[in-house]
């Protein structure tokens, strides 16, 4: 008779564990606790105010459009001004990388960090960058978790973002999915992520507006468009069954005054009625603050 000695199965130790569940368990308790938020604000650039008494300080995002016919691309730039009387100074620079088609932004500053999230709004997913704040040296950037890969002829991807408990805080909704997701602010590892379905959030009217202005006056110096041709050209793309006059009031006082996203003009937008009832949309581009720079931008973080 032959005997075989068997080593008992090695048992992990109970304290090993639970510090191996414990980051897994705490990360999806802190994803149920963050509650969904969504502003109805209208993002036009992103801007960002940093002013703490003294000049002025802004961060914004400048979408610099597709580079050549052949690409739907569009670039753009994170760039940190001082702004002194009627002079903007850009104090620093740094590029973004390419996304393709209708890109837009958001952004959050915290502390030493500035925080920008990129995105399509007709392609899924999004970007989350976090550059330093007074040199605009890149720190991390990482492609978010999101609602996973879809496919849809009919895209809807709109995002916004937070910093709480210290980090940032994305929240997406993507064609009936909504998610919220937590990174480290220090290196841009997961935290915490929460997808689920929700109703698709309101667009501001003033947004389309905007984009539809800095895209014609790029060209030309004045825009004329009765509301109803807006109405036609809009409505579908938003979702909503109709749009009253009022939205429209409210939309032309938002985006009166706001500077082009190139920066160089500023709005001047006006709702007239004519004499057979009729509105119409009248928008002219003006001249905007001088701008001055004195240092290159930073190298690329990709």
């Amino acid at each position: 008779m032959s005997y075989v000695l068997q080593s008992p199965p090695r048992r992990i130790p109970a304290l090993l564990l639970v510090f191996m569940i414990s980051p897994v368990v705490a990360g999806r308790a802190q994803a149920q606790t963050i509650p969904w938020a969504w502003s109805v604000v209208p993002n036009h650039y992103p801007l960002v105010d940093l002013t703490a008494g003294g000049p002025r300080h802004n961060a914004y995002v400048l979408h610099e459009g597709p580079r050549s016919r052949r690409t739907l691309s569009s670039h753009a730039e994170l760039r940190y001004e001082l702004q002194k009387g009627a002079v903007r100074h850009i104090v620093w620079r740094q590029k973004i990388q390419a996304h393709q088609g209708m890109p837009r932004a958001a952004m959050v500053v915290s502390g030493p960090r500035i925080f920008v999230a990129r995105h399509s709004l007709i392609a899924t997913t999004c970007t989350l960058y976090a550059f330093a704040r007074q040199t605009g040296k890149p720190l991390w950037q990482v492609t978010l978790k999101g609602v996973g890969p879809v496919v849809h002829s009919r895209y809807f991807n709109r995002v916004q973002l937070r910093v709480l408990r210290g980090n940032p805080v994305v929240f997406g909704y993507e064609i009936g999915t909504s998610y919220i997701e937590m990174r480290d602010a220090a290196t841009g590892t997961l935290r915490s992520h929460r997808k689920f379905r929700h109703p698709r959030p309101k667009e501001p009217l003033a947004e389309r507006l905007f984009d539809e202005l800095h895209r014609v006056l790029r060209q030309r110096r004045t825009y004329r468009r009765s509301v109803s041709a807006f109405i036609a050209g809009h409505v579908i793309k938003m979702g909503a069954p109709a749009l009253a006059l009022a939205a429209f009031r409210l939309a032309v006082k938002q985006v009166d005054g706001l500077p082009l996203r190139h920066n160089h003009y500023r709005l001047s937008v006006r709702l007239v009625e004519k004499k057979n009832g009729t509105h119409v949309i009248v928008a002219r581009r003006r001249s905007s603050l001088r701008a001055t720079s004195t240092q290159r931008s930073q190298p690329r973080g990709d």
